[in-house]
């Protein structure tokens, strides 16, 4: 038992306390968990949620993770020509040994400030903070059984970016985030104090760029990096048919995985597939192990739904009514 609550902690200190990190492959479907500042970034309003199962180890030591995110977030032009977005967004993770879990509820707004006078395609410089609360628990056990814990903890993140319309359904996003700005302490009554949650920094690029009047290439790419070194890339390039009714897109990409303190560096490839049927869609992906540790990547899978309103508005403004 000794043995199982020193791999938890080194799980939770290894990997920035995992707890309130929600990183998925399929990221761009996740926004909120990548920076506030991608908060009220698309067409309009838009709800996501994301499921992941993954395994995680070797030998006997294989832990299976968990996690769930939801969010919502809408933007809101202002008169001046400038936009504000606002959101919100829940998480979810578990993982097998001693269940360690957390939870985290979080606020996002962002402020997009216009620097292109052009109508057709706006440029932003946008500003993000998210706040929130988030519990983490972890299972102990003892001669009188299991003792369940939790401690509570506050949380912000900053993001910063840059934004440019290409068209009605297209546009480009570049920018960075820094999460756990506070840094709170984990600590738990039976272990006591076992680290602060380390600041976690994100740099992405998401573009859709226009083919044709149906085709779309969707680039997109993430580079993530903590205070303990742990390093995380992933990248993927996506077609997209935006039909009037049925929109299909087929990706694929890389994901690479370095993390020091375990010594483990995890190799994968990425295929998705998102199906929109007017404004509801469903995406499924799947990781292929590329790398020694086979065992880590050989059970990760991601589902998303997604719902947005605005997601076939181009249509009437590509095909208006006579």
């Amino acid at each position: 038992m000794k043995k199982s609550i020193l791999i938890s902690l080194s799980l939770i200190c290894s990997l920035g306390v995992f707890a309130q990190d929600y990183v998925f492959n399929q990221f761009h479907l996740s926004p909120l968990n990548i920076s506030p500042a991608l908060a009220g970034s698309n067409c309009g309003s838009q709800f996501l949620s994301n499921f992941r199962n993954q395994s995680f180890g070797t030998g006997v030591n294989v832990v299976s993770f968990r996690t769930f995110s939801a969010s919502y977030d809408k933007p809101k032009l202002l008169a001046n020509g400038d936009k504000i977005g606002f959101g919100g967004r829940l998480g979810y993770s578990d993982a097998g040994i001693n269940n360690l879990r957390s939870t985290f509820l979080g606020f996002a707004f962002s402020y997009q400030k216009r620097i292109s006078s052009e109508d057709a395609k706006g440029q932003y410089i946008v500003g993000g903070v998210d706040g929130g609360i988030g519990q983490i628990g972890l299972d102990f056990g003892s001669t009188g059984g299991t003792i369940r814990e939790n401690d509570f903890l506050a949380d912000l993140s900053l993001g910063l970016g840059y934004k440019r319309e290409l068209d009605f359904r297209n546009n480009l996003l570049i920018g960075g985030a820094v999460s756990h700005l506070l840094e709170p302490e984990v600590v738990f009554e039976t272990a006591g104090s076992i680290g602060d949650i380390e600041r976690r920094y994100n740099f992405y690029a998401i573009g859709g760029f226009p083919i044709s009047t149906l085709l779309d290439i969707r680039p997109r790419a993430i580079y993530t990096t903590s205070d303990s070194g742990v390093d995380l890339f992933i990248g993927t390039v996506g077609f997209r048919y935006a039909g009037v009714t049925h929109q299909f897109e087929l990706s694929g990409g890389a994901q690479y995985v370095k993390d020091p303190f375990l010594n483990i560096n995890q190799s994968s490839l990425i295929l998705g597939l998102n199906y929109f049927y007017n404004n509801f869609g469903i995406m499924l992906s799947r990781e292929f192990n590329v790398s020694d540790l086979n065992v880590a990547g050989n059970n990760i899978v991601e589902a998303s739904i997604i719902y947005r309103p605005c997601n076939n508005s181009w249509v009437d403004k590509m095909f208006p009514l006579e």
